[in-house]
């Protein structure tokens, strides 16, 4: 599960088992899964998930947070392919500074408002901004580069 918790996002078919081990082997969570699983579900979902090592399957995953989508397990495989290639296709260098963004939140609106500003000034001079632009103007699909 920590690992899984350590992606960006967290597909999963019905099939899938999550699972945090550690207490049933005398162990505290680790690879992060004391950050990452509060980030995800409640307090009380944290507490029952760590203390009883509760195996969770994709449905009940998808209801508390653990996962992000569920799909039939003979279309799993498809669909992460389908998501690959769309994160593929996204522009790098703003998914980049996104992604940077986030991992400093929670933040006062303050500090969000900063780290939005200081993103868009780099990548306004991006020609990832400049191939978006006019791939929108002429209505067809961008191809990003991360440059």
């Amino acid at each position: 599960m920590g690992l899984a918790l350590a992606c960006d996002y967290v597909l999963c078919s019905e099939r899938a088992r999550f699972c945090t081990a550690y207490s049933n082997v005398g162990l505290m969570a680790d690879m992060g899964l004391l950050w990452s699983l509060p980030q995800r579900v409640s307090a009380g979902q944290v507490r029952r998930l760590l203390y009883t090592s509760a195996v969770v399957d994709g449905e009940e995953a998808l209801r508390l947070g653990l996962a992000d989508q569920l799909v039939h397990s003979d279309e799993l495989q498809q669909a992460a392919l389908d998501l690959a290639a769309q994160f593929a296709a996204a522009p790098p260098l703003a998914v980049g500074l996104t992604k940077a963004a986030l991992a400093r939140l929670p933040g006062s609106l303050d500090t969000v408002m900063g780290l939005e500003l200081d993103g868009q000034l780099q990548l306004f001079s991006s020609a990832d901004f400049t191939e978006g632009r006019h791939a929108f103007l002429e209505k067809r699909r961008p191809y990003f580069q991360g440059r």
